[in-house]
Formats: structure tokens, sequence, C-alpha cells
């Protein structure tokens, strides 16, 4: 079995996410990325659906990066570089001086054979429950919901689906509003800011004509199945 390597270069600069493990029954390994001063490479996802032996943290890698290696079974955890996405095996020098920087909890971790989640121990690139970019990502939405005065019943139901939600669809800034809708859709969940500046919730199951004095909306969709959710911002001066 291989190390899961797969590129996500970003600019221009090359770079690959590495899958910190995959734990069987019979085959699996855990690995862990140390950049060129033998730091621990923040956790940049998280695996959590699935079964068990999938679940896995994920760091992103660059090229001369350290990467601690232990496959089911071995009775040594290896060190490799990585070169062009591809694990190159160092000395055993180069091996046992990464070792002799490495916490305890970490090589105890590697050399943990019993199947299972392969997220990497908290306190070693993230805390354990959020990675730094999706507490970034709650940070953002939170200022969002406190700045726009988004009332406490909708923050209180969409913040459990942040988590899984891609950043790109969750709209901050009303610079980037859209024009005003003619009517408000279906299916969606409605935060409306009329000239009192006082926000309206409205759950609409039908097209559902705006008050005349709208000026600014948000358009709020779960997906209960994915555990997702997104939303839109509309302005008026852009009708």
């Amino acid at each position: 079995m291989d190390v899961r390597i797969a590129e996500r270069s970003l600019n221009g600069r090359s770079r690959w996410l590495v899958t910190n493990g995959f734990k069987g029954k019979r085959e699996g390994y855990r690995a862990i990325v140390l950049d060129e001063f033998g730091h621990i490479r923040n956790v940049d996802r998280v695996d959590r659906d699935g079964s068990d032996v999938k679940k896995s943290t994920h760091q992103i890698a660059y090229d001369n990066d350290s990467v601690l290696v232990r496959f089911n079974g071995d009775e040594w955890i290896t060190a490799y570089t990585l070169e062009k996405g591809k694990l190159v095996k160092a000395s055993e020098q180069t091996r046992r001086g990464l070792l002799c920087n490495t916490p305890l909890t970490i090589e105890e971790w590697l050399e943990d054979d019993e199947p299972g989640p392969s997220y990497l121990p908290a306190g070693f690139g993230w805390d354990g429950e959020r990675t730094g970019s999706e507490i970034s990502k709650f940070e953002r939405c939170e200022k969002f919901f406190i700045r726009s005065r988004v009332p406490m019943e909708i923050r209180d139901e969409v913040k459990p689906f942040i988590l899984e939600s891609r950043s790109g669809n969750l709209m901050t800034s009303w610079k980037k509003a859209l024009p005003l809708p003619r009517l408000l859709t279906p299916n969606n969940i409605w935060v409306l800011w009329t000239t009192n500046n006082r926000p309206i919730i409205i759950r609409a199951t039908q097209d559902y004509p705006p008050p005349y004095n709208l000026e600014k909306a948000m358009r709020i969709a779960i997906n209960y199945s994915k555990y997702e959710v997104s939303w839109d911002l509309y302005l008026g001066n852009k009708r």
C-alpha cells in the first residue's frame, strides 16, 4: 500500500495533499508531514464521513518536506523526503535526526496498528476538532452575523452546517451582493432588512413578493442530506 498523495498546486506553486492514514485490518499506514525545520505542518482538512478506516486528517506538503511513515506490520518508522509529489527514502541519519525531535505521542500514534480513524492527535497541526481554515471560516461567518444583525434564530440554525460547507458558498461581503430578486423563491429561508432596518425571517413555501421597502436580503439554503449550508446576499441599490 502507498501513502495517499494528491496534487493541490496553488498560484503556480507545487504542493500536495498527504492523507495521514488508512487503517484497515490487514493493510494500512500512518504518516505525518514535517516542514524543512522539522515542524509539524498544519492540518488542512478532515474526512469525517464514511467508515472509520477511511477517516483521516490531511496535511499540505511541499517539496523538501519530510514525511514519517509506518506501514502496518513494519518494525520501524521510515523517513522520506517529498520530491515532486513522490516519496524518496531518506538516509538513516536523517531518519534518526527526525525521530529524535518527534514527540512520543506522535511516535505512538504512528506505531498504532489498530484499525480505525487516522486523525492526528490534538495539539499537533490542529486542536483535534477543527482545522485552522475551519476556525477562520467560523470566525468570518460570526463577524458577518454580528455586523449584519442576523437574527440569533438563524445563526443557531445554520452554524452546525458551516463546518462541512464550502467557503465560497458562504457570502460575507455586502460589496459582492446581487441585485434584489423580484420574487422570494420557495424552499429557502430569507432574512429581509427593510427601511426600518429590523430583520424579518421568511420561510417561503412558494414564490413570495418582497416588501416594497426592502433594502437588502439574505437567501439561505440548507442541504440536510449533505449537511451543508449556502447563502447569497442581495442589495436594493443593485436592482
